[in-house]
């Protein structure tokens, strides 16, 4: 039995030996069992060699798209902790920032703004009036006509209500650097309340008087 594996291993072998030699002749070159080369044998070596080059190929690509596709568990743990530090350290600095400059930015950002504004005066006049309008004037009191002078304005979520009037005083002495006949003013706040979010109240001592109404949003 050994005889026999061993001869058809030299057998084998000598075939090999025998099918090269078909293909290369002394000087490296294709030739056939006659020396001569053939040119069909020659694309058959050729096709192979690039058969077996492209499947290379093939194998190498395909385990580049398998290690960039499916990433080890080292690889997504070392990816989440960096995703997460990243984000940690951005809602700690947009944290230091705000406390630090929120305050400024907000009131650069969105500074207070006027919702409503005007002259409103108990005979229902209103002038110069921006988003104000006259409702009704309330008497509470007959012998001074003092009241409520209801306004038809927009409360805003934050807001400021100004309301002041302005009496001209009867002339007092006069100074050394004032003009003669000049009269002066005094400014009265105004008592002024919300009765709902469209109705802003404010406090007149006459119906003949009139009120300066502010409304800031903030």
């Amino acid at each position: 039995m050994t005889r026999q594996n061993s001869k058809r291993s030299r057998n084998s072998v000598d075939s090999k030996h025998n099918t090269l030699g078909r293909y290369l002749d002394s000087d490296g070159g294709y030739a056939g069992s006659d020396g001569s080369s053939s040119e069909e044998e020659i694309t058959i070596v050729h096709e192979s060699d690039k058969q077996r080059v492209k499947r290379k190929a093939r194998a190498v690509k395909t385990r580049v798209q398998e290690a960039v596709h499916k990433p080890n568990f080292r690889t997504l743990c070392w990816r989440y902790f960096l995703f997460f530090v990243v984000v940690i350290l951005g809602v700690a600095m947009i944290i230091q920032l705000y406390s630090s400059y929120g305050e400024f930015l907000t009131d650069q950002i969105f500074p207070p703004r006027v919702s409503s504004g005007g002259v409103a005066c108990g005979n229902g006049t209103v002038t110069r009036n921006y988003m104000l309008g006259f409702d009704k004037y309330v008497i509470t009191d007959n012998s001074t006509t003092e009241g409520w002078l209801h306004l038809n304005a927009t409360r805003p979520g934050d807001s400021i209500e100004w309301a002041w009037r302005v009496a001209v005083t009867p002339q007092g002495p006069r100074g050394p650097q004032e003009p003669p006949g000049k009269q002066h003013a005094a400014v009265e706040l105004l008592d002024a309340r919300w009765k709902d979010k469209e109705t802003l109240q404010v406090w007149l001592p006459s119906q003949k008087e009139c009120a300066r109404v502010l409304v800031f949003s903030v």
